[in-house]
């Protein structure tokens, strides 16, 4: 049945104090309550799956350099595998100083 499709692991982190016993229950319940007002995962994630392939703008990995230039230009080093971040610095708050 999985042949073929993609696989998905899960690291299950259990509240401390807590048994896995218990959590298996909270989380059984928390499912079913969300069940009983409506609440819709696959619709959901399908929304955004729809929301995403009509989105206007698309990042190409070729436009990340010019990105971290135009947002870090002291900051990045051309190398020769693309690009370099010495550091990035946060602009300070209230100032900006490509406009004064």
């Amino acid at each position: 049945m999985s042949h073929r499709t993609p696989i998905y692991y899960v690291d299950l982190g259990i509240r401390n104090g807590m048994q896995l016993d218990a959590a298996i229950s909270q989380a059984a319940q928390a499912a079913e309550y969300a069940q009983e007002v409506g609440h819709d995962q696959e619709a959901l994630e399908q929304a955004a799956r729809d929301g995403y392939a009509l989105g206007l703008f698309e990042e190409l990995e070729q436009e990340a350099t010019e990105i971290v230039r135009e947002f870090y230009p002291q900051a990045a080093e051309p190398t020769g595998q693309g690009m370099h971040l010495q550091e990035m610095r946060q602009p300070e708050r209230g100032r900006d100083k490509r406009h004064g």
